[in-house]
């Protein structure tokens, strides 16, 4: 009876231990996504086939998280950075400049066009600036109409060369209200011209 005791103790516990571990790293990793996974023993075939389902649904809700703080960053329109992104878009920067712009008269381009185009308008300097900026450059739709573009390591001087090519190219390009688009713009570097992201 001992013996049978001390096998039946032996093996409960071979077969609980897993799903305590199981239970405790379910536990854990809702706390901290650097957890190591633990190993479960080849003969456990119902528990393995367990962990690998909540390993599965873990990684699923960790995509969709992801996702869904990528989106609330991303202005739909244009695909350029929101105004929420900013702040932790220039936090670890020590140096950059930025081209600040909006487009000239844009109220009278929905009230005469329409809304759509007006939409159309802005995905299209959207794809021009995309394509005159770096992928180092970082840019951002505000607001409406207004833009900002954050060019990291830069001086005031490229920056200014940048700002008037896009000028330049916008002036001289058909848009879609059939005829060129054109807007103003303002450039600062920080530390040179501003203390503060704020007052730049």
């Amino acid at each position: 009876m001992i013996f049978v005791f001390i096998l039946s103790l032996y093996m409960l516990n071979k077969i609980v231990n897993p799903i305590r571990n199981l239970a405790v790293y379910a536990q854990e990793i809702t706390e901290d996504k650097s957890v190591p996974v633990f190993k479960i023993p080849e003969w456990y075939f119902e528990l393995k086939e367990l962990k690998q389902a909540m390993l599965l649904s873990v990684r699923f809700y960790q995509n969709k998280l992801t996702d869904v703080e990528s989106e609330s960053n991303i202005d739909p329109l244009t695909g350029f950075y929101n105004r929420r992104s900013l702040e932790k878009s220039i936090h670890d920067l020590d140096f950059y400049s930025v081209i600040l712009f909006d487009i000239d008269r844009f109220k009278s381009v929905n009230d005469q066009y329409g809304h759509q185009i007006g939409d159309e308008v802005l995905i299209y300097i959207a794809k021009l600036v995309r394509k005159e900026t770096r992928d180092s450059d970082l840019c951002f739709r505000l607001g409406g109409e207004e833009f900002l573009i954050i060019l990291p390591e830069t001086d005031i001087g490229a920056a200014k060369s940048l700002a008037d090519r896009i000028r330049k190219t916008l002036k001289t390009t058909v848009s879609p209200i059939g005829k060129p688009i054109t807007v103003s713009m303002g450039i600062g570097s920080y530390p040179n011209t501003a203390n503060h992201f704020s007052e730049l």
